[in-house]
């Protein structure tokens, strides 16, 4: 599913009023900071995908 895509859920579920016109940007697991790099976080004790997202997630910089 694209971001595209769950606004378009999300429009269609709370209506198109009831979402913000500026959406925050989305970070999928694979891009955060607290991703191992298989299939956990550190941030949350349970499995997820690299094209997950929540609303913790930190962009991971180059350095790290």
């Amino acid at each position: 599913m694209t971001d595209d895509d769950c606004m378009e859920a999300a429009k269609s579920v709370l209506g198109e009023d009831e979402v913000p016109a500026v959406q925050p940007e989305i970070i999928r697991c694979k891009d955060c900071k607290h991703w191992d790099g298989v299939d956990a976080c550190d941030v949350i004790d349970v499995p997820v995908w690299d094209n997950d997202f929540c609303s913790m997630a930190e962009r991971r910089s180059d350095e790290e």
